[in-house]
C-alpha cells in the first residue's frame, strides 16, 4: 500500500514528491541546457569540518566545477563560528558574558574564515568569475548558524569599532547576490515553482513603520504628508532611531503585548525601504501599508 502511495504522489504530485525524497543532484543538471542554474549563478556548497575529518568546499557554475578542503580544523572552524555568531546576536552575546557589554564584530576573523571556506585559487576561478553574481549556497553543521553574507572577503582595514570602518569593509553581501537552499537537489523543486508562478495582479504590498506606540499614525512622518515625496537618500529625512533594546531589556520592561510593543524601537528607515521599492517597482502608495496600516489583520483582508 505504502509503495503504491509513493508511485502516485512521485508520478501526480512530483514537485511536492522532489522535496519528500530528494534525489542526488547530478552535474549534467546543471548545464545551460537544464535551466536549473542560470548563466550568473554559482552553486556553493560547505561541508563543515567534523571531529576527524577534513570539511570540503564545492563550487559549480554552467561553466566549470571546483572543490577544495576546508583550510581549517574542526576545532578552530566550530570556535570561529561560535565568537562571530555571538557577537552578530546581542542577546546571545548578552545572556553568555552575564552583563550589557557589547562585543564588536571580529572582522579579522570573518575574513580568515572566508580564506578557510572559499579562498582556494580552484574555488575563487569560480565564484570570481565576473560573470557571476549570485551564490546559491547549500550549508550544512555549525556553518548553518553564520549567514555568509557576513563573511569579509578582502583584509579588513582600520577599527572594528568605527563605522566609516565598517561600511568600507568588504562584505561578501556586497559582493555577490546571496541565497540559501537546504539542499543541492531542492533546486530542482525552487526552479519548477519559479516555472509555474503566475504574474502578481499588484507590484507589492509593503509594511513598514509600524505605529509600536498607538497613537494613530504614521511614526516617521510629519501629519498629512505623502510618503511617496520623502528624500530617499537623505539621511536627514527621518528623525533619529532610539536605541535598540536587548532581549532581556524587553522582557523586563514589558508585562503584556501593548506594553511590549510601546517600548520597542521606532522603525522609521523601513518607510524609505517601502518607499524606494514601491518606487522601483511600479508601485504606489495604495500599496503601502503604513502606522497604524500595519498590522497582521490587515495583511488578511
Amino acid at each position: 500500500r505504502s509503495s503504491q502511495l509513493a508511485a502516485h504522489l512521485r508520478d501526480n504530485v512530483p514537485t511536492f514528491w522532489e522535496v519528500r525524497s530528494p534525489s542526488p543532484l547530478l552535474l549534467d543538471e546543471l548545464d545551460a541546457e537544464t535551466g536549473l542554474l542560470a548563466s550568473n549563478e554559482a552553486l556553493v556548497m560547505l561541508n563543515s569540518p567534523r571531529r576527524g575529518m577534513a570539511g570540503t568546499s564545492f563550487a559549480i557554475s554552467q561553466r566549470d566545477t571546483a572543490w577544495a578542503p576546508i583550510a581549517m580544523n574542526a576545532s578552530d572552524f566550530i570556535d570561529a563560528i561560535r565568537v562571530l555568531r555571538r557577537q552578530i546576536d546581542p542577546a546571545t552575546d548578552l545572556a553568555s558574558a552575564g552583563s550589557r557589554t557589547y562585543q564588536s564584530f571580529d572582522r579579522q576573523l570573518a575574513h580568515q574564515l572566508y580564506r578557510a571556506l572559499l579562498g582556494d585559487p580552484a574555488i575563487q576561478r569560480i565564484i570570481g568569475d565576473p560573470q557571476i553574481d549570485t551564490l546559491l549556497f547549500v550549508i550544512d553543521g555549525a556553518l548553518a548558524s553564520l549567514p555568509p553574507g557576513v563573511l569579509v572577503v578582502e583584509p579588513p582595514q582600520g577599527s572594528n569599532d568605527n563605522e566609516d570602518d565598517l561600511r568600507a569593509t568588504a562584505w561578501l553581501i556586497r559582493h555577490k547576490a546571496i541565497a540559501i537552499l537546504p539542499s543541492g537537489s531542492s533546486l530542482r523543486s525552487v526552479r519548477a515553482q519559479i516555472s509555474d508562478r503566475r504574474t502578481a495582479s499588484i507590484p507589492l504590498v509593503a509594511f513598514a513603520d509600524p505605529d509600536y506606540g498607538g497613537t494613530g499614525k504614521i511614526p516617521g512622518l510629519e501629519a498629512n504628508s505623502d510618503p511617496m515625496m520623502i528624500a530617499i537618500d537623505d539621511a536627514d529625512a527621518l528623525p533619529e532611531i532610539s536605541p535598540a533594546l536587548t532581549r532581556g531589556q524587553f522582557s523586563a520592561e514589558a508585562a503584556n503585548t501593548s506594553e511590549q510593543l510601546a517600548v520597542l524601537p521606532e522603525l522609521y528607515e523601513t518607510l524609505k525601504e517601502a518607499v524606494a521599492l514601491a518606487k522601483s517597482l511600479g508601485g504606489s502608495r495604495e500599496h503601502l501599508l503604513l502606522g497604524p496600516e500595519a498590522t497582521e489583520a490587515r495583511l488578511f483582508e
